[in-house]
């Protein structure tokens, strides 16, 4: 699939005091910006475009044909830091440096 022919559909980076940010679309690639994850999805739902999508976001619209797998192989690897103040360690915090690498190494992310 030759990505740039196809409209990217892509959540709109929110950020107030860093420079916007653009991942996984092409230079000269004609986009589509939504406002949050679920607005994605129902666009490509529509049929508006393609997108990078986590997978159980949309896993069961694959399953039952109302999405489809285009590039499988588009992967891209991130570097993710999680650093916090060792003498705050609340149960939350614990609890989310338990299973948030859990969530990153079981879902795979894919072209939709």
């Amino acid at each position: 699939m030759t990505r740039v022919k196809y409209r990217g559909i892509a959540v709109a980076d929110t950020a107030r005091e860093r420079p916007v940010l653009t991942v996984q679309l092409l230079d000269k690639q004609p986009r589509l910006t939504v406002s949050t994850i679920e607005d994605k999805r129902q666009a490509l739902l529509a049929g508006l475009g393609v997108a990078t999508m986590p997978y159980p976001m949309v896993e069961k619209d694959i399953a039952e044909g109302r999405l489809r797998v285009v590039s499988p192989e588009s992967t891209s690897e991130i570097d993710i830091i999680m650093a916090w103040r060792r003498d705050s360690m609340g149960e939350a915090k614990s609890w989310c440096l338990r299973e948030i690498p859990k969530l990153l190494t079981e879902n795979n992310i894919y072209y939709c």
